[in-house]
């Protein structure tokens, strides 16, 4: 499976550095991507092709950087309850 163009989503996450309105949202598409992303590497376990980062260590990575969204997502919405 190819990798997706995420550079929107970066934009988007650097402009919620200076727009507050923007954090939630961009952390939710980001957590979302990344951690559909994780699943990904997961079921492809043991398939991946040599010299990729597609095994345990791309998994574990990928797994960590959507928990590590979904907390920064978290701390976002506490501070701004509607």
């Amino acid at each position: 499976m190819a990798t997706p163009d995420l550079s929107g989503l970066g934009i988007a996450l650097a402009a919620s550095v200076r727009w507050a309105a923007l954090r939630a949202g961009a952390l939710a598409a980001a957590t979302a991507a990344v951690g559909f992303h994780a699943v990904n590497h997961w079921v492809d376990l043991g398939a991946e092709e040599p010299g990729t980062h597609a095994g345990v260590i791309g998994a574990l990575s990928q797994t960590s950087l959507a928990i590590v969204c979904a907390v920064l997502l978290v701390v976002v919405i506490r501070q701004h309850p509607r």
